[in-house]
């Protein structure tokens, strides 16, 4: 009689497998999960690089240095290829023009400072690249 109640309170093999097999797609979720949030964090440092040299370009360009002497400057790699300029480095376009605006006087402006960078990796592993445009003006007063 003892070993009967003894086996009416164990866990049967089907119920063990069920229990590890919840445990074993919360684990697996877990991992996914911590996975994304590793490639959005990448992704966003990406960015964050990216739009802190476009400002650190816009600055050194008001202050009157060339675009050539900017980009061989920067600690980032910076790339002559508008489209696709590689992965893990940037293309700064400086397009430039003067102009006079009433009450101020004359304006170079660059319109824009463009600036293409990779900022990670889609679904099937192919590279995506972003672009952002920002108008920076300096006087003229040479």
């Amino acid at each position: 009689m003892k070993a009967l109640t003894f086996c009416a309170r164990a866990y049967s093999l089907i119920e063990v497998l069920i229990a590890g097999g919840v445990l074993l797609m919360g684990i697996s979720a877990a991992a996914l999960m911590a996975h994304a949030l590793l490639v959005q964090e990448e992704s966003g440092g990406f960015a964050l690089r990216a739009f802190n040299a476009q400002e650190q370009a816009a600055r050194l360009w008001q202050l009157g240095l060339s675009p050539t002497t900017i980009t061989n400057i920067f600690p980032e790699r910076c790339s002559a290829n508008a489209t696709n300029p590689g992965l893990y480095s940037m293309y700064l376009g400086f397009t430039s023009t003067n102009t006079n605006v009433t009450g101020a006087g004359s304006v170079e402006m660059l319109n824009p400072l463009r600036i293409v960078f990779h900022s990670g990796f889609d679904a099937s592993n192919n590279a995506i690249y972003r672009t952002n445009d920002i108008i920076v003006v300096r006087p003229t007063i040479r």
